[in-house]
């Protein structure tokens, strides 16, 4: 009877110990990916992007993502915008690499892919290039 008892407190203290240390991970962990998604409209005026996101297809359950179209103002507080391109590798099979320029916001246009870090609606870092286009078939 006593070994139960001992058995079960000591499942007890690694089940604490445990869930502490993984607590301890998230909080100190969490990083904020932002916003990816698709320009829809620009307001170069108002200083506005109105970014349309969802609508994919998850691949093992097939359950839809709704599409959400969410609009973000660009502000003197929106500390980087950065073009994204794709440079290709030097020989035929090689992967290539990813190189980022400084933009910006005149440099944007619809249909480009961007990403974006916003704290309040208020866009605070913004990444962006232009759609893959897919080859067609011959």
């Amino acid at each position: 009877m006593l070994r139960i008892h001992v058995l079960a407190v000591a499942a007890g203290v690694l089940a604490l110990i445990a869930s502490a240390s993984s607590v301890q991970a998230k909080a100190g962990g969490k990083k904020d990916h932002g916003i990816h998604g698709v320009v829809m409209s620009i307001d170069k005026d108002g200083g506005t992007i109105t970014v349309k996101t969802g609508g994919k297809k998850h691949k093992k359950t097939s359950v839809e993502t709704p599409v959400v179209e969410r609009t973000f103002k660009v502000t003197t507080g929106t500390t980087t915008f950065t073009k994204v391109s794709h440079k290709p590798g030097a020989a035929k099979g090689e992967k290539g690499s990813l190189e980022t320029t400084a933009a910006t916001f005149d440099q944007l246009k619809m249909g480009d892919h961007v990403s974006i870090v916003a704290k309040d609606d208020a866009a605070v870092e913004v990444k962006f290039h232009a759609p893959h286009h897919k080859k067609k078939a011959a």
